[in-house]
């Protein structure tokens, strides 16, 4: 499941690489008609579902989903590439989780959302980004439950062209296969 998918190429990524079925949600309209038409040009257009629906309510809805005594995720994985706020985020020392906003939520309660449908979430964020907060969220989850346990995590560097150009951070399983 892709949140904030734009024109789809993440979505369209994921199901010529690994074979799999491909929900992608953004609010735009737009931008879903040419994911989908980009879907169909790189032949993936059968195995991708775009859905105009805002993705923070979809977040905030998904623990309301009655999955009955079975405790299992709402979904394998989710990819989570929100907008950064515009261009000026490259000009920053550094991209601050809490002060970055999307739907009213900032960037750490977003993928708190996230965690919350599944453990194997992939985070995807601009090359200047605070880890702090991030440490600090992984502590206090494991303090908050009574659990020694933290949300583990792993963080990849992109490059493109042999420029370093942003950041994914893999929890749950998707970290272990790095």
């Amino acid at each position: 499941m892709i949140f904030f998918c734009g024109v789809g190429g993440n979505a369209i990524a994921f199901a010529r690489k690994t074979g799999a079925h491909v929900i992608a949600i953004d609010i735009d309209m737009t931008q879903l008609h040419f994911a989908a038409r980009n879907a169909i040009t790189y032949g993936v257009g059968f195995s991708i579902d775009f859905i105009c629906n805002d993705s923070i309510s979809i977040l905030k809805g998904a623990h309301l989903v009655d999955l009955g005594n079975v405790p299992r995720p709402l979904t394998d994985m989710i990819f989570l590439s929100p907008p950064w706020g515009g261009p000026s985020y490259r000009s920053a020392d550094s991209f601050d989780l809490c002060t970055a906003f999307v739907g009213g939520q900032n960037f750490i309660q977003l993928l708190a959302l996230a965690l919350q449908m599944t453990p194997n979430v992939a985070f995807f964020l601009p090359r200047n980004t605070d880890l702090r907060p991030l440490l600090a969220m992984s502590l206090c989850t494991g303090i908050a439950t009574g659990d020694d346990a933290v949300v583990n995590f792993e963080v990849e560097k992109n490059y493109v062209n042999g420029k370093f150009k942003a950041i994914t951070i893999y929890f749950g399983k998707l970290a272990k296969f790095l």
